[in-house]
């Protein structure tokens, strides 16, 4: 993967301004199970908070993480039947065998 103007880690992010601009240039080195390659670029108004982020969870402060790993844990405050819950789109790729 080869991306114009700036160099990414592997699951990274990174904010992008009017000037930036994002190439993205794929090729498959090799034969593989899974050949497609998937990206998601979200595009938004930044906000003036400050923010922490952890595995699926992005909040205020490392408090709200905590709790909301503590929540999820004791499947409460949002998370009922989170144990047992399977979005759509991982279905699909289940479907397409192009995901675990």
């Amino acid at each position: 993967v080869e991306q114009a103007r700036r160099e990414k880690e592997e699951e990274s992010s990174d904010d992008l301004d009017d000037a930036d601009r994002f190439d993205l240039n794929v090729q498959r080195r090799e034969a593989s199970a899974h050949p497609h390659f998937r990206a998601l670029l979200i595009a938004g108004q930044p906000v003036a908070e400050p923010m922490v982020r952890s595995g699926p969870f992005v909040m205020n402060t490392e408090q709200e993480i905590r709790q909301a790993y503590i929540d999820l844990q004791e499947a409460q405050n949002g998370f009922e039947g989170a144990d047992t819950w399977v979005s759509e789109a991982v279905k699909n790729m289940r479907k397409e065998g192009s995901y675990f």
